[in-house]
């Protein structure tokens, strides 16, 4: 077997065990960082992380550890290619029409993976659109509205619904009050919520006071600290129509957005991570995003291949 063929197929088998690892796992920052660092480590890793995706949106109907096992026992590509054949006919005419390989089976996962945008409407009325790199997971039940995000951004405008509704985090918990806003997960366990309509309150893990952050305000909190209040730029959910546009923001949290729209690794030297950037950049082009970046700012670009991109200071 040529070394190529060999090695999509053991990238193939690695993802469809981390996709059966995290189908149970959706808030789990540790797993989820060992993940990340499987993903940006071989170019073969995404794309088949972008395979596994794929025919797990084949799988929709099915319970999310059924799913789990039939995409481990999938083994090779073959297999996989295989189950996928066998089970085309079958699904096709069930599963939801998501772009893409964005993901959402009926136990609530929701999945965008590199460079994908994704939007849908939940059976109370509540719109979402999930940024690209984004894992969520829907926790619905008689007494509340509960969504788990893991990593990735989600713009939210909730439904009407006697019930409440919360956002989990890794800082923290966010209960919005009747409103649309966009969630953010940041570098270094942080987040960040934007509020264009009514209000949402903030509840950073640890603590026991809340904040309550209004319409055209914005916090960046984390676990046991919450943030100062500040006024929202007012277009943080530009990603919708494919913009990043940043003001004031570290760079590190600039390079987070833009990696989820680039195969491979995209990082910052930490000497460079502070930095402070703005400007609206194009998502669809990243090299292009890249290149205004350090026309404007003391930066240069460092790349090994065409899979691995490092920002460093001038």
């Amino acid at each position: 077997m040529p070394a190529d063929e060999r090695r999509d197929e053991r990238a193939i088998r690695e993802a469809a065990r981390w996709y059966a690892a995290l189908l149970p796992r959706a808030s789990d920052a540790d797993l989820l960082e060992q993940w990340r660092g499987w993903l940006a480590a071989d170019p073969a890793h995404e794309r088949a992380w972008q395979r596994v995706l794929a025919f797990s949106g084949r799988l929709e109907p099915l319970s999310g550890p059924v799913a789990a096992a039939v995409l481990a026992r999938a083994g090779t590509r073959r297999g996989a290619l295989r189950l996928l054949a066998g089970l085309g006919a079958g699904l096709a005419g069930s599963a939801l029409a998501l772009r893409g390989s964005a993901y959402a089976p009926h136990d609530g996962l929701l999945w965008t993976a590199t460079g994908e945008r994704h939007e849908r409407v939940l059976p109370d009325g509540t719109r979402l659109a999930l940024d690209a790199g984004t894992h969520a997971e829907l926790r619905y039940d008689a007494q509340q509205r509960r969504l788990v995000l893991g990593a990735g951004a989600l713009w939210i405008e909730t439904g009407p619904d006697a019930r409440p509704f919360f956002v989990d985090t890794p800082a923290g918990r966010l209960q919005p009050l009747g409103t649309r806003f966009v969630v953010r997960v940041l570098p270094q366990g942080r987040v960040r919520v934007a509020v264009s309509s009514h209000a949402v309150r903030v509840q950073p893990a640890g603590l026991d006071a809340s904040s309550r952050v209004p319409a055209g305000s914005a916090m960046t909190f984390s676990a046991g600290a919450s943030g100062l209040l500040t006024p929202s730029a007012g277009d943080e959910d530009v990603w919708r129509s494919g913009r990043l546009s940043v003001v004031d923001a570290p760079l590190a949290d600039w390079v987070a957005v833009l990696a989820a729209y680039r195969p491979g690794y995209l990082g910052c030297a930490p000497a460079a991570a502070g930095l402070r950037v703005s400007g609206v950049y194009p998502l669809a082009d990243t090299d292009a995003a890249l290149e205004l970046l350090v026309a404007a700012f003391p930066l240069r670009i460092e790349r090994r291949t065409r899979y691995w991109t490092r920002i460093v200071s001038r």
